[in-house]
């Protein structure tokens, strides 16, 4: 997404990175996954959904960036995902003076920085075919164990592989197998786990307020089982800790990776209902 921006912490013109994307008033902030080797500075962007000039209280402001980021989030892998920004107006260049002939300008002036960016995205998605592109032999292993009968598969994305038992397999085991981790699971963690798929890397706090209670127990109920872990901290004051799924959460509920979990909303029939 390359566009303008107004701000007062930068040049006119000048073009920056966006390394955190929040909307007005810092309701919801999503981070790009990857950051290219580049000497372009990087400024924390906030979308609005009306033209402002708060420029003192925010580093870059749009009306774009946030939504963009969501969409895109929903079509390809968020490593692919990056925002540049021309600062286009600001205290002393007013925002009403923007005209399509004055940032088709600005964009031109960064166009070789524009597209030394693009490069590495290029090359990143290159390295990331060739991975695609190596599942050609697990494809041919798995054909190889379904002819001979064997009771399990090679289950693998662009980063990892393992092996899992064929779903014909578990129902001769029930008698004996240990029960599953999900058995025994009290609504609240079940709630928690479900929050933390859909919302990863997410704090215990962001949990707690989607739930409206308090969610240590369930998030420790959780570790205890393998099913989520600490990921990481939140680069804020205090770094709060992040928690995300295990690979242990895709076995037991039989998903492939994270992007095969359901839409939410899918299974309802009219607004109404979802409520």
């Amino acid at each position: 997404n390359i566009g303008i921006a107004g701000s007062d912490k930068g040049n006119y013109g000048d073009l920056y990175l966006v390394d955190k994307i929040s909307t007005y008033q810092c309701k919801k902030s999503t981070y790009p996954s990857t950051m290219p080797k580049t000497p372009l500075p990087k400024m924390h962007l906030f979308t609005s959904d009306i033209p402002i000039s708060d420029y003192p209280n925010y580093e870059l402001i749009d009306m774009e960036g946030s939504a963009f980021f969501e969409i895109a989030s929903k079509l390809t892998s968020k490593e692919f995902i990056c925002l540049m920004k021309v600062i286009s107006d600001g205290p002393e260049n007013d925002i009403k003076e923007i005209t399509r002939s004055k940032i088709s300008n600005l964009i031109k002036e960064n166009l070789l920085k524009i597209i030394d960016v693009i490069s590495y995205y290029e090359s990143l998605s290159e390295e990331e075919f060739q991975i695609i592109d190596k599942p050609k032999l697990f494809n041919e292993i798995n054909n190889d164990l379904t002819n001979l009968g064997f009771g399990f598969y090679l289950r693998f994305d662009s980063t990892k592989s393992d092996l899992v038992t064929v779903n014909d397999i578990p129902k001769y085991l029930d008698s004996v197998k240990p029960p599953s981790v999900l058995k025994g699971l009290s609504t609240p963690a079940l709630e928690t786990l479900a929050i933390i798929a859909y919302e990863q890397p997410v704090t215990k706090l962001k949990v707690s307020e989607i739930r409206g209670v308090e969610s240590e127990s369930s998030i420790k109920t959780l570790e205890s089982r393998g099913l989520v872990n600490k990921s990481g901290e939140l680069d804020v004051p205090g770094r709060p800790i992040l928690y995300s799924t295990t690979d242990e959460f895709l076995e037991k509920t039989g998903f492939e990776s994270l992007n095969d979990l359901p839409t939410i909303g899918e299974y309802f029939s009219s607004p109404s209902e979802e409520e």
